[in-house]
């Protein structure tokens, strides 16, 4: 699974990258401003702290693009 840190130009460009591959990803933003519709992403809303990266790291694959 990919996780994109959202927010950012380079965030918005590597979504449409995926979406063309039809690609599952997640989608994180810290708050509710940015909308990404998508058959393929996973929106994820909040702060992102280390205890929360590290269960989910350890949960789930992770490539950070």
């Amino acid at each position: 699974m990919i996780l994109v840190l959202g927010g950012t130009t380079e965030g918005r460009k590597a979504v449409e990258v995926l979406e063309e591959a039809a690609q599952p990803y997640f989608y994180s933003t810290k708050g509710e401003v940015q909308q990404v519709a998508s058959p393929h992403g996973t929106r994820i809303t909040g702060a992102l702290d280390a205890a929360l990266c590290l269960l989910s790291a350890r949960s789930t694959t992770f490539v950070c693009w």
